[in-house]
């Protein structure tokens, strides 16, 4: 949840590592937000 730019996002995945840690994690929120996420952290 993204209170802030008022957005709530679900994904499911059929692992529960791959969905806490690993790439998905980042590549679903660089699509989300873009890169710049990325880098501001």
């Amino acid at each position: 949840m993204d209170p802030v730019d008022d957005l709530t996002l679900v994904v499911l995945t059929n692992t529960s590592t791959a969905g806490v840690i690993g790439d998905f994690p980042a590549q679903v929120r660089d699509a989300i937000y873009g890169t710049a996420a990325a880098n501001s952290n």
